[in-house]
């Protein structure tokens, strides 16, 4: 009975534990859930303020850019010098338009040449190989005698600005792709300014940039700097104007490469004197199209082709002079392959060793025998290499003596 008893007072005490640990995983599952909730909350007024932030900054950025562009529209310019614009052979600005397949489009872009303020040009139109409408849609603006239509097989939009160029004689240059537009005063305010300022030889004006669809617009019109610009370009092709001499001295547009012909051409025709920063809105850049040649070539190629172009390896006044100096144990593979990519960097390489095992090397270098002291006089290399640290200590008071610079492999 007594055993009974209790028995019947742990079940009680078990169903009363149970109940506790129910009640206590009850409290826990209500814990996660108000948890949970306070992360939700968390992460929703988090993602809230950060489109408010992200709403707020592109609004200030439109507001400056906005701002930028009403300035240089209402910049503080010079007046234009006539006399000195006069004095400029006519027609003084020859336009090159390239174009291919863009009959729809390429009317927009003559229209904008043909609203410019200052109107003493010449327009040549390079049709380079279209299989569209392009030639009827240039006949109506061929009632303008300042326009030209010329075809071509297709070769490129450089090829094309190429060909345009030798079409034409005017004193000054100036290109538009034929998707983009003018804004009036830019040709103006260039011209004016190559005609007053003999020491310049290219200008360039502000570009605003606008995405289809996207109401917002941003301006490239960085200050010029020939040290950022050897890193990336920043001076597009259709803001530029420039004196027909640089084309003569430094050529024409690189048909080699497909990208970037615009910072390859700046590059070159900067090398002696510095563009000059226009303060006026040259062109407004449009997407109308897959036919831009950003959406259909690789950048990589290009870029490596202008740095090559920039930056040629240096040729050597001095042919490096190495004198390998060898313990009897050396593992001739090893030392064979390191002279291998030594010569291929046109280094010349010598051998000295005590014993000589070296006679085996495919490579052709010498190799002496007998004391090192010798072998330095008759190398006169312009450095030491020793294999060992150990040997290195061992050769280290002939090799002192010889004053020559040493390195170990160790």
């Amino acid at each position: 009975m007594r055993f009974l008893n209790r028995y019947d007072r742990l079940k009680e005490r078990v169903a009363s534990l149970e109940g506790h640990v129910s009640e206590l995983g009850r409290e826990h599952q209500k814990c996660l859930d108000d948890l949970h909730a306070g992360i939700r909350h968390l992460e929703a007024t988090l993602r809230a303020e950060v489109a408010a932030r992200t709403r707020e900054t592109i609004k200030l950025k439109e507001q400056n850019d906005k701002f930028e562009e009403f300035v240089l529209a209402r910049a503080m310019r010079p007046e234009p010098s006539q006399g000195a614009i006069n004095a400029l052979p006519s027609p003084s600005v020859a336009i090159v338009i390239p174009t291919f397949n863009r009959a729809g489009i390429l009317p927009d872009a003559i229209k904008s040449v043909q609203a410019q303020a200052f109107q003493d040009w010449e327009l040549v139109i390079v049709d380079d190989g279209s299989t569209d409408d392009t030639e009827a849609a240039m006949r109506p603006f061929l009632e303008d005698l300042r326009i030209r239509y010329i075809r071509q097989n297709q070769a490129g939009s450089a090829a094309a600005r190429n060909a345009g160029i030798l079409a034409t004689s005017a004193p000054l240059l100036a290109y538009l792709d034929s998707d983009n537009l003018w804004y009036s005063e830019f040709l103006l305010q260039a011209v004016n300014a190559l005609a007053t300022m003999p020491d310049v030889d290219l200008v360039y004006g502000a570009m605003v940039v606008r995405a289809p669809g996207d109401p917002s617009s941003h301006l490239v019109w960085r200050p010029f700097s020939r040290e950022n610009l050897l890193k990336r370009g920043f001076i597009d092709t259709n803001v530029i104007v420039h004196r027909r001499s640089l084309f003569e001295k430094f050529g024409g547009w690189s048909t080699d490469i497909q990208r970037m012909q615009d910072w390859d051409l700046v590059l070159r025709y900067t090398q002696q004197k510095p563009a000059f920063r226009l303060p006026a809105l040259a062109v407004h850049y449009r997407t109308c199209d897959d036919q831009r040649i950003t959406s259909r070539y690789p950048l990589g190629p290009s870029m490596l082709t202008i740095q090559h172009r920039m930056f040629p390896p240096r040729s050597l006044t001095h042919r490096p002079r190495v004198l390998y100096v060898l313990p009897e144990d050396v593992c001739v593979p090893e030392v064979q392959t390191e002279i291998r990519c030594m010569m291929r960097w046109g280094v010349h390489v010598e051998v000295w060793q005590i014993e000589s095992r070296m006679r085996s090397l495919d490579c052709k270098v010498a190799v002496h025998q007998g004391a090192l002291s010798d072998a330095i006089d008759l190398c006169k290399p312009d450095v030491l290499h020793v294999h060992g640290l150990a040997f290195a200590m061992e050769k280290q008071p002939e090799m002192a003596d010889s004053r020559r610079p040493l390195t170990v492999r160790l």
